[in-house]
């Protein structure tokens, strides 16, 4: 809880510290230029308290937020005095500069937030193929455990580089890539994805967690290395080397890992232990307990009590299911059921949801294929034909699942709670597994679902100063790229957030690390610049536009022009907030 509140207070003040040194640099080139500044806020609102030094006052408002800065002679719709300590008197470069300089403060600062961050330390997703969505233009040519380190010549620094290379290329891009520590370059056409287009990769998600004194460890696998193929096979993830030891135990493997940016292999054997059963046995089928009205399973003909045996010929358990209709990206697949003693064949194509594909159904848990006489189900009444629906913390238990389930859970924690189903009928029971005569392959390998991630730090400030510009340069390039991108519809307007995802972004951040959060707060700040440098005359590059074109004329700008212009940039001010909340209440609801 305490940290918690100690993040968010880290997100109030590095949010609002990025507005006030906004308002800093036009109070400090105000005083450069000779202007009268009349207030000088730290906050909103009503004032609380402050001091007048001068002609100004310089005070502390009611919301601690940000700040802002009045000057003499700024609000066009007030008469100028012709007072020469008023901005309408001075000259079009000193009222350039005077508007101009919270966009170069918040540009430094961006900078200074770089070169922190570096300095602390920046967590980034790795620039590690994960997987290869099936179909995708990166099917067959990229793989699992591929390092990406290069599109179109621009080097790649972590896997979001990758989805922004990808999302913003004309046409085709030139991937360069390390597999096996040799480079391979490719050239992929992206095609159209939900929201920008794709080349269809994703990020590692699962690195090693390894017990101590395990075969793992004996073996030389480390905590964070990315389990890449089995015996020379490219795996999908650590699960398929659980699997193969549940059904080899006590034999050897050759494991590929990649550790940092080296791939390397190791020989792993397994050691034997005895599984802990119930007394029965699941068919590793996926059984329908409810389907949504309408939805594509529901037109398919599929029926609530059917099982699922495979999808486009591959067999599926539980978990398989959703892997397959996400995998499916919408496209017809062949869905064999069994319905009582009958196979049926069924042709479904799922709907997106978001980022996600769904066909329209809840899967139940397992079906009993057998119940042994006189073990802990058949004593409970458990019989064959019932459907499982509750394994411990498991909803849709799967012979898979079951038996990792009762290995995790053991023989000498006791009891542990079932479910199961029949007919119209729903048991529930207090099941205490027993040693049964199968064996199973002991790795102590863990996978850890918190994805792969490397830090980068620069050590020195030289270093992280260099850093900092290096990082200025490259966001505030990519920005504008992003900008001209969703003019040109090459991006789709669903992608850009507003104040709730830029403080769920920047909490999540403080979570991550003091540097992570310095690093998003100089994006941030990068992005206030860009955004105030847009010709909208309510804000600062409207202002800016306005004083060059008197300067060009050689007189000011008609005040009822400036009126209407200013109308109407406050209505598209509005009107993109609108957008942008509208986008981050439909993300939080998970409709997009």
């Amino acid at each position: 809880m305490l940290d918690s509140i100690v993040n968010i207070g880290q997100v109030v003040l590095g949010l609002g510290f990025l507005v006030f040194v906004h308002e800093l640099g036009h109070f400090m080139a105000a005083k450069r230029c000779g202007v009268r500044v009349n207030v000088f806020s730290l906050g909103f609102g009503p004032r609380l308290f402050g001091f007048k030094r001068g002609p100004t006052d310089y005070r502390v408002s009611l919301i601690p937020v940000g700040g802002y800065v009045a000057m003499a002679g700024e609000d066009p719709e007030e008469e100028p005095t012709g007072k020469a300590d008023e901005l309408s008197s001075k000259s079009v470069p000193a009222r350039v500069f005077v508007l101009s300089a919270g966009v170069l403060m918040n540009t430094a600062i961006a900078v200074f937030c770089f070169a922190l961050a570096f300095n602390l330390g920046v967590s980034f997703p790795s620039p590690v193929v994960g997987s290869v969505v099936r179909g995708s233009p990166a099917d067959g040519v990229l793989q699992r455990g591929d390092l990406i380190t290069n599109i179109d010549g621009d080097p790649v620094i972590e896997f979001n580089d990758i989805l922004t290379a990808v999302a913003l290329a004309d046409s085709s891009v030139v991937v360069e890539f390390q597999r096996d520590g040799v480079v391979h370059k490719a050239e992929l056409v992206p095609e159209p994805g939900d929201l920008v287009q794709t080349i269809g990769v994703q990020m590692i998600e699962d690195v090693a967690l390894v017990e101590e004194h395990s075969p793992a460890a004996r073996a030389g696998i480390e905590p964070g290395d990315m389990v890449i193929s089995l015996n020379g096979e490219v795996s999908a993830s650590h699960y398929a080397i659980d699997a193969w030891f549940f059904e080899h135990p006590g034999e050897s493997v050759t494991v590929g890992l990649r550790r940092d940016d080296n791939f390397i292999t190791v020989a792993l054997r397994s050691e034997q232990r005895k599984i802990p059963e119930l007394g029965m046995q699941l068919a590793d089928t996926a059984v329908i307990s409810a389907l949504v009205d309408g939805s594509p399973a529901a037109q398919a003909g599929i029926q609530v009590g059917d099982a699922f045996l495979s999808i486009d010929g591959q067999s599926v358990n539980p978990a398989g299911v959703q892997d397959a209709v996400r995998a499916s990206e919408g496209r017809p697949v062949m869905i064999r059921v069994l319905r009582g003693d009958e196979v049926l064949e069924l042709t479904v194509s799922a709907e997106p949801k978001g980022e996600r594909y769904l066909i329209g159904v809840i899967l139940a848990g397992g079906l009993v294929r057998s119940v042994l006489p006189g073990g802990p189900a058949a004593l409970a009444g458990v019989e064959a034909g019932d459907v499982v629906t509750k394994l411990g913390a498991l909803s849709y238990p799967s012979l898979r699942n079951l038996d990792a389930a009762l290995v995790q859970h053991g023989t000498e924690a006791g009891a542990l709670t079932v479910g199961w189903q029949r007919a119209d009928e729903s048991f529930e029971a207090e099941l205490t597994p027993v040693l049964g005569a199968r064996s199973y392959g002991y790795t102590g390998l863990l996978s850890n679902r918190g994805g792969a991630y490397f830090i980068k730090r620069s050590v020195g400030l030289g270093d992280a100063l260099e850093t900092g510009f290096t990082s200025t340069w490259l966001w505030l390039r990519r920005t504008l790229v992003h900008l001209t991108s969703l003019f040109s519809q090459k991006i789709s307007m669903k992608m850009v957030g507003g104040p709730v995802l830029i403080a769920q972004t920047a909490y999540h951040f403080a979570k991550s690390g003091t540097g992570t959060l310095f690093y998003f707060l100089g994006i941030l700040s990068l992005n206030l610049a860009i955004l105030n440098l847009l010709p909208i005359p309510v804000l600062d590059g409207g202002q800016i536009l306005l004083v060059l074109i008197e300067g060009l004329k050689g007189k000011p700008v008609n005040e009822k022009t400036i009126r209407v212009t200013k109308i109407l940039g406050f209505l598209a001010i509005v009107a993109l907030m609108l957008a942008v909340t509208t986008n981050d209440i439909l993300r939080i609801l998970g409709i997009q």
